[in-house]
């Protein structure tokens, strides 16, 4: 499993134990929300119980037991292999304020 992203959005590969709460979806979930643009960053499987999203304090963790297809208004679409992923979103520092912010899309 390899490291992915589709513009801010990171989808690392996870192994751990996991604690939150498990979101409801229905084969769809969107994980990234441009600030901006109101566009979307959306998972997409065909069977809804291959996917199980849970909310942790500082993103969410994604499991897959099936292909996952990630999908946004202005990215090429990208797959994620069946597995578990942590996805975050990309920090971006500024040094004049000396402050570290999500960067917005």
């Amino acid at each position: 499993m390899n490291y992915k992203h589709q513009g801010d959005i990171t989808f690392t590969p996870f192994e751990g134990e996991i604690k939150g709460d498990k979101e409801n979806h229905s084969g769809s979930y969107i994980v990234g929300y441009g600030e901006a643009t109101g566009h979307t960053h959306t998972v997409y499987v065909e069977n809804p119980t291959d996917m199980e999203i849970i909310k942790v304090a500082d993103g969410f963790i994604l499991s897959l037991k099936s292909e996952g297809v990630v999908k946004h208004q202005e990215h090429k679409e990208i797959r994620l292999a069946p597995g578990i992923y942590k996805v975050g979103h990309e920090r971006e520092y500024d040094w004049f304020q000396d402050v570290a912010r999500k960067v917005i899309d």
